[in-house]
């Protein structure tokens, strides 16, 4: 996979698999070649407003189809998307937008008068954005070009943005080594967009033919929810902390057969637990 971008992996895996589901929340979904068309026409819309390589885009969305939408439509504008948890502070937001240099928000209608920015508000809500060609565009960014910027959590001092380019994102879900990730694979994202463990579950299945399954927050903080969600999407992989690993073991996962699991500490942060599971 050496020299392809993410979103070139993508435009393959949607060549491959265009009528295979590749997202789904709660009622809603896109196939691989429905989500491939939309952000090529949100990514359209970026380039015109200027958007270049290694430029931070922000987007400020709770879990959503838009959400996987403007993250790719970002990549294949060839920027490099700048996730921003919506119930951050005022204060954290504009220093983020700030430090970056972001020019421009993604947002959805409800968030829009979160806080005033200086430069471009986009409205995913908005379907003018999309009114433009839906075909695949020119690269616009290579693998040695950023993926994402995400910001420490600050607790020992200002925040700091990681950035992290295509090929390492590339590295880390195609072809490896630890877990089969394939078209049979369906992941549950629990990890919070703004952390880095949202890279293994979006592009994870997404890269591979897999189905993204999108749940809101009350059914994560919910045990039992998010132990029926598992049953019922048949989910075969997921990214848990510690905390909600030690609640579903007792029930949930006292019934899959773990392949996998690894958990490393981390200072000031959770740690975080990776477990593919397959439910019996």
């Amino acid at each position: 996979m050496e020299g392809k971008s993410i979103y070139q992996l993508f435009e393959k895996q949607a060549e491959r698999t265009s009528d295979q589901i590749a997202v789904v929340f709660e009622e809603q979904q896109l196939t691989y070649g429905e989500l491939n068309e939309r952000a090529n026409r949100l990514a359209r819309t970026l380039r015109a407003e200027g958007v270049q390589p290694d430029q931070p885009v922000g987007i400020m969305a709770e879990r959503s189809l838009d959400m996987i939408v403007g993250i790719l439509g970002i990549l294949k504008a060839g920027g490099a998307y700048m996730p921003i948890n919506p119930g951050y502070p005022e204060t954290r937001i504009r220093y983020m937008l700030e430090d970056s240099g972001a020019k421009i928000l993604l947002t959805k209608k409800n968030l829009l008068g979160h806080l005033a920015f200086g430069g471009k508000t986009v409205n995913l809500d908005d379907q003018h954005v999309y009114d433009v060609d839906g075909s695949n565009l020119e690269p616009g960014s290579g693998p040695y070009d950023l993926a994402y910027v995400i910001y420490t959590s600050g607790s020992t001092g200002m925040p700091k943005g990681v950035m992290v380019e295509q090929r390492n994102v590339v590295r880390l879900v195609k072809n490896c080594n630890y877990v089969a990730l394939n078209e049979t694979t369906r992941i549950l994202q629990t990890g919070a967009v703004v952390f880095d463990a949202s890279t293994f579950e979006i592009w994870g299945a997404l890269l591979n033919g897999g189905r993204l399954y999108l749940v809101n927050n009350e059914v994560i903080l919910n045990a039992e929810k998010l132990k029926e969600a598992i049953r019922c999407y048949g989910i075969t992989t997921m990214f848990l902390t510690t905390p909600l690993f030690n609640q579903l073991s007792e029930g949930c996962l006292a019934t899959c057969k773990p392949c996998l699991s690894e958990a490393k500490p981390y200072p000031y942060r959770k740690s975080i637990l990776c477990c593919a599971i397959i439910p019996d």
